[in-house]
């Protein structure tokens, strides 16, 4: 089967949630800690994760308030560009 090649467009878009699992790891948030912390329901989180065209600006202040999620792949995520390191 070939190889499926997603846009850069649709890699900017998923790599919010890459962006947001990888800084629940270094921060060493678990998942449960991380609702608490939000308010926001775990099934909510997942979807964001896997949609995150769906979140909404109050979460994404959550998530990077919480994460400490940085400047460059936040601006990455939102407007595109040079793909952060």
């Amino acid at each position: 089967m070939p190889r499926v090649r997603t846009s850069e467009a649709e890699e900017q878009r998923r790599f919010l949630g890459i962006v947001i699992k990888a800084n629940m790891q270094r921060h060493e948030v678990d998942c449960d800690s991380l609702m608490k912390r939000t308010g926001i329901k775990k099934s909510t989180h997942y979807r964001r994760i896997r949609e995150p065209d769906t979140m909404t600006v109050g979460e994404l202040k959550k998530y990077i308030k919480i994460l400490g999620i940085s400047d460059e792949d936040l601006i990455y995520c939102l407007k595109g560009g040079e793909k952060p390191c």
